[in-house]
């Protein structure tokens, strides 16, 4: 097994074939905008990608984001999703000091949600957000994961309580920057893939 990472957006194709043209605009975006690729390889084949990044947020955390993680198809069910998964988080830990991981996906995809339980993820709705925690701290994790279309989030922290954690950043977390990085890799794309100007 090897792990590469880089920052090219024009090589994302695992992600582009596995999720479709509206998921590779965003994900070249995170690109763009500094997000990195990790990529798994075994024996030279390309296994997997994914899109990574993190984000200070405040109070001494910082949130290593996995924005999209995908298995080439031919290679799926063998457990290179979970190794792909981990070498991300390794990577965000090591060069980059996070120590919460964030994640989110639509209810209907198993897989990813399987993925993450098996990685000790804490999976919620949304709506649980919303209730437990209020409506900044859920609208912060939106715009800090872009995950309009998605109704399952899934939380990993390296210790502390997710309560404790999400209070927190509720509280630290510096709303212009998560606002920028939202508008420059989520907004943008959108408006522009729709025609609207801002």
């Amino acid at each position: 097994m090897e792990v590469r990472i880089h920052r090219n957006p024009g090589d994302l194709e695992i992600i582009s074939r596995s999720m479709g043209e509206w998921h590779s605009i965003y994900a070249h975006s995170a690109v763009e905008n500094g997000a990195y690729v990790v990529e798994l390889h075994d024996g030279g084949l390309k296994i997997g990608q994914a899109v990574v990044y993190s984000m200070d947020v405040g109070r001494g955390y910082r949130a290593g984001v996995i924005y999209y993680i995908a298995i080439d198809e031919v290679f799926r069910g063998r457990g290179y999703g979970l190794r792909l998964l981990t070498q991300a988080e390794a990577f965000l830990a090591r060069e980059h000091g996070a120590n919460v991981y964030l994640a989110s996906t639509s209810i209907d995809n198993e897989a990813s949600i399987n993925l993450f339980r098996s990685a000790g993820y804490t999976q919620y709705t949304w709506e649980e957000i919303y209730r437990e925690y209020g409506e900044k701290t859920a609208d912060t994790l939106l715009r800090i994961m872009c995950s309009y279309e998605d109704e399952v989030v899934f939380i990993k922290t390296r210790g502390e309580s997710h309560r404790v954690v999400l209070e927190n950043m509720a509280r630290a977390i510096n709303r212009k920057a998560v606002r920028e990085w939202w508008y420059r890799t989520c907004y943008k794309p959108w408006a522009s893939r729709i025609g609207k100007t801002r």
